[in-house]
């Protein structure tokens, strides 16, 4: 029987002929979307629009919640529970009751700090006919103007491609929104308290009851928590009680009281019976590209119409050449929150011990802000306090425990505010969690592990794909890590935008997929990319040392 010959060099060109064109069959069903992912995107905004209204024979419905946390995550969930039908929903926040959304107070600038409401944040919003009160105060930001050490002033940059125009609103001003919102529609069934903090927690099974305990005691039976709470006025601690629920929604941000407690008990010494998937822990990456950041009000409003790119609706991005930035966001008020980032060990920074030395590094750095700065805030900024901003964690395996506790929001994934996803995945996360409470008819112990399993992994895939951007770009190591995919993600796409997405920033906005499709899919790339310059590269080495063999013969010959 004649035995198959295989040559070396054409079984690898036929293998990577093979793995060239697998890929591509493959990466394109991946890009374009299939009809998955459209339904993917209508199960995130089913639960909401057709909410699941409980009735007296739902045996399931929870006697009551508690939610800690009252900021826009938290009031979203109750919002969303309160949708629902479910009655008995506290609240509790540790901060004060912010002002009215229509108070003159939010044209400080000092008050809260601005985020963007994306595709993502817009999206669950209307599902949950919350928009209407929170667009009225939004300001829009639909494109960028830039200036750059390398290139000087840029032309600005509308984005007219975008289904969503990004909204700025203020942190505890969105806050402010969703608990009218509450207050108007469900008073009867949500009580938010302000200045209150959860400063522990007890599993009801696995404690005795003492005569603290709530009158609802004998209706949550043993699977609810008993919350220990204190509260607090002027960092004076006024009154410490117990209160207790059948089930908790942690929601109470990256420093996560609930979440500390729970680590606690799923961890090595905690509570019985764990296996490693049921632990609740915190995973923090390590930090490649550390920044600091100040607050700089920008007073834009006399440079409207002056010139080209002074306009209310953009987003100012300047970068001098000591590695400092700033990067300005509109409020509805016309005042520009500006934010100065830079590095803690900054030389320049550190000069700046006055109003006078503000002035002379603002002068030198940033000309085209400087008449838009007041005098006072130049003071304030010399002697004013550094922030830090949030690390890369994300918590997993799982992020509930039993049938009574459950984290969602920045309880889970914190990323850096560079693409505004903090808050619009943590109120996709809430929509979640929504139609988890569907699926399940509203049997929290169906619900919770479902949604942790759902959930977990797109916290995971969030942090750690937007993390791969984070390096200082003007390292070696930031070139080849964050620069130069970015090039090859431009070009393949540019050339082959039926095969190659663009570049993962890009497809982190796209709320047609989810963090987990993101991250697959710029990993499709990245294989792509690299057969295609390992072919490209293999046969320019080939055709260079069959040239140098010519050319060798031809001076021997001569």
């Amino acid at each position: 029987m004649p035995q198959l010959r295989l040559n070396p060099s054409n079984f690898c060109c036929t293998f990577v002929a093979v793995l060239f064109v697998s890929f591509f069959l493959s990466a394109t069903c991946a890009f374009r979307f299939p009809r998955r992912t459209s339904a993917l995107l209508r199960h995130r905004t089913y639960a909401a629009t057709s909410a699941f209204h409980p009735t007296s024979t739902n045996v399931h419905l929870p006697a009551s919640t508690a939610i800690v946390g009252g900021g826009p995550t938290g009031l979203f969930t109750a919002l969303m529970l309160a949708r629902r039908g479910y009655q008995n929903i506290t609240v509790y926040d540790r901060l004060p009751r912010p002002d009215d959304p229509s108070s003159p107070t939010w044209g400080n600038p000092y008050r809260s700090y601005n985020l963007g409401l994306g595709a993502r944040g817009q999206i669950a919003l209307r599902a949950a006919d919350a928009w209407e009160s929170i667009e009225p105060f939004c300001a829009q930001a639909i494109g960028r103007k830039d200036w750059t050490p390398e290139q000087g002033e840029r032309p600005e940059q509308i984005y007219t491609d975008r289904e969503y125009k990004t909204q700025v609103i203020q942190r505890d001003r969105i806050a402010s929104c969703l608990l009218g919102e509450l207050e108007r529609k469900h008073g009867n069934q949500v009580s938010v308290w302000h200045s209150v903090e959860c400063v522990g927690l007890t599993w009801l099974d696995e404690a005795t009851p003492g005569p603290e305990a709530s009158p609802s005691s004998a209706e949550i039976g043993k699977k609810g928590v008993r919350l220990r709470l204190h509260r607090q006025c002027e960092g004076q601690e006024l009154e410490q009680w117990t209160t207790e629920a059948r089930w908790v929604v942690g929601a109470d941000g990256v420093r996560s009281a609930l979440r500390s407690a729970l680590e606690v008990k799923t961890g090595p010494g905690g509570h019985q019976g764990q296996t490693q998937k049921e632990r609740v822990r915190t995973i923090k990456l390590p930090e490649r590209n550390e920044f600091v950041y100040k607050i700089l009000p920008l007073d834009l409003r006399p440079k409207y119409g002056t010139g080209p790119g002074w306009r209310p609706d953009l987003n100012y991005s300047a970068r001098s050449k000591g590695e400092v930035t700033i990067e300005a966001l509109p409020t509805r008020e016309g005042i520009y929150v500006g934010v100065v980032l830079f590095r803690p060990d900054s030389s320049a920074m550190a000069k700046i011990q006055s109003k006078e030395d503000a002035r002379e590094f603002f002068a030198g750095s940033f000309p085209q802000f400087l008449d838009v700065i007041r005098e006072e805030d130049l003071a304030r900024f010399s002697t004013g306090p550094t922030f830090r901003l949030p690390s890369f964690s994300y918590c997993g395996p799982s992020i509930f425990y039993r049938d009574n506790t459950l984290l969602l929001g920045d309880c889970i994934h914190s990323v850096k505010p560079y693409f505004g996803l903090g808050l619009n995945s943590a109120l996709e996360d809430v929509m979640a969690l929504d139609k988890c409470l569907s699926e399940s008819e509203d049997d929290v112990s169906k619900a919770l592990p479902l949604f942790s399993s759902r959930t977990a992994p797109q916290a995971k895939a969030l942090v750690e794909f937007q993390a791969s951007f984070d390096y200082n770009a003007n390292t070696l190591e930031g070139f080849l890590r964050f620069v130069l995919p970015l090039i090859l993600d431009g070009i393949f796409h540019r050339y082959f935008p039926a095969f190659f997405a663009p570049n993962g920033i890009r497809l982190l906005q796209d709320h047609r997929s989810t963090f987990r499709q993101t991250r697959r899919r710029k990993q499709r790339d990245r294989i792509g990319q690299a057969v295609i310059l390992g072919v490209l590269l293999t046969g320019i080495g080939k055709g260079l040392g069959w040239a140098v063999k010519v050319a060798a013969r031809m001076l021997l010959k001569g």
